[in-house]
């Protein structure tokens, strides 16, 4: 039979192994959390300077964008935001929003709630809606319309569609014809701004100024935008819608047609 060669006892006290021990298992899970954390902070900065998922809650930009669509933006479309949660400010800026992109921002009344819209007027235009018609810098924006059938909208009533042409984006807007038309001019807020000392007061030009946006929502009676509360600041933009990856429709009554398979990797224009 094999001799069994006892295991030489340790020198250490038993209560200093259990320390060790310890320790060990705290530094190794101090280590856990640093690694979690750098990735909680790499997600952080890739969400607020990078690009970010946004969900559709309203039916504000139907017929573009329906709600349950689940949307990609880019944040790197305009600026380079600072890397930190909540802020704002841009560090770096290389392009901005033209007539037809669709934007996701920061509400001016409310910064903790994003609005997506689409961007109507850009700094040096003048504007202004007539009998639900679009003119910019004095020329009526062309609308075409659409056969709709017998499509309702979410009230019951009678449906409008067209097709707009803002700059080189042709896209669908909506009209509910018993809503009656609320003639708006730009001039209005530009005036807001002169006496908030936003912009020289002496300015006779009553064009968007630079630095602000003019947003309107494609389902034009039914969206809260810039015609309610004025412009976005160029600061308060986050980035600039590129693509719907997903699209559920919860009210459907059939599960099986939640998700609308005909929306997925839909470009946005």
């Amino acid at each position: 039979m094999a001799r069994r060669h006892p295991v030489p006892p340790s020198n250490e006290p038993t209560g200093t192994l259990a320390t060790k021990t310890l320790l060990q298992r705290l530094l190794n899970r101090a280590d856990e959390a640093r690694s979690l954390a750098i990735i909680v902070v790499v997600i952080l900065i890739i969400r607020s300077s990078f690009a970010a998922p946004y969900r559709i809650p309203s039916g504000s930009m139907i017929p573009s964008l329906e709600v349950g669509d689940h949307i990609f933006v880019s944040k790197l479309s305009f600026a380079l935001k600072l890397p930190i949660p909540f802020t704002n400010l841009n560090l770096l800026e290389w392009d901005t929003p033209r007539r037809g992109q669709i934007i996701v921002f920061e509400y001016p009344e409310d910064p903790s709630l994003d609005f997506i819209k689409r961007v109507v007027g850009v700094p040096g235009d003048t504007l202004r809606l007539q009998d639900k018609r679009l003119y910019i810098n004095d020329q009526e924006v062309q609308r075409t319309p659409v056969e709709v059938g017998d499509r309702t909208n979410r009230f019951g009533g009678s449906l409008e569609i067209g097709v707009e042409r803002l700059g080189e984006v042709s896209h669908l807007v909506q009209f509910y014809p018993q809503v009656p038309a609320d003639d708006f001019d730009v001039s209005i807020f530009v005036r807001e701004l002169k006496a908030q000392g936003k912009i020289a007061k002496d300015d006779p030009d009553d064009r968007i100024p630079q630095g602000y946006y003019f947003v309107m929502g494609d389902n034009r009676d039914d969206s809260r935008d810039s015609r309610w509360w004025g412009f976005v600041p160029f600061e308060n933009i986050r980035g600039l819608a590129k693509i719907v990856w997903l699209s559920v429709d919860t009210e459907n009554t059939n599960p099986l047609r939640w998700v609308r398979f005909d929306r997925l990797f839909l470009l946005i224009d």
